[in-house]
């Protein structure tokens, strides 16, 4: 692939400078909720033309923000053997809170893998859709997104649990309980 071509193909995250300063490198992927690299979270007059009032940086060298911004620095190497699945619910309630409030950016150092790895992660659990599916929606949206396999395979993990909670707060309501009869009786019928 020609240097040209890779950086339309994701921003030029490659070169941080000063061309990318402005432009902004982040897209929306659902109403106020952004991913990008650094050089958007370092883009503060963006970030306001944007209505961005809050910045999840999920990096080990998270950028130098003013205070006019809510942050929460997550800070995690892209590396395979890092847990970052720990840090979902925490990144999640801070997600929902900038989106309601404004806007909110999340972003790591290429907005390629931790960061899409976060986003996937919170479009599964408010969409309650499987992996596949949410990682497929984010690239259309942000064609360089690549989670490194270990963060995949967390990901994947991460579904297993969501449709396992899904399935425990179906079967504790009484129309679960009543439905799930009415299946067995059918089952039985089928046999």
């Amino acid at each position: 692939m020609a240097r040209e071509d890779e950086e339309q193909y994701c921003g030029g995250y490659w070169d941080m400078a000063d061309d990318l300063a402005e432009e902004f490198d982040a897209q929306e992927v659902v109403p106020n909720l952004y991913i990008g690299s650094i050089s958007a979270a370092n883009s503060v007059s963006q970030l306001k033309d944007h209505n961005i009032t809050h910045i999840l940086s999920i990096s080990t060298n998270p950028p130098q923000v003013k205070d006019e911004f809510q942050t929460l620095c997550i800070h995690i190497e892209d590396e395979a053997k890092k847990d970052i699945s720990s840090y979902f619910q925490q990144c999640h309630g801070f997600i929902e809170n900038g989106r309601k409030l404004g806007g909110i950016l999340i972003h790591c150092t290429a907005g390629v893998s931790r960061s899409a790895t976060v986003v996937i992660s919170y479009l599964m659990s408010i969409f309650f859709k499987p992996f596949l599916d949410c990682f497929q929606y984010l690239r259309k949206i942000r064609p360089c997104i690549q989670p490194n396999h270990g963060f995949i395979n967390q990901l994947i993990s991460y579904e297993t649990q969501l449709l396992k909670n899904s399935i425990q707060i179906c079967n504790t309501t009484p129309i679960a309980s009543a439905a799930n009869n009415n299946c067995n009786i059918e089952n039985e019928k089928s046999l």
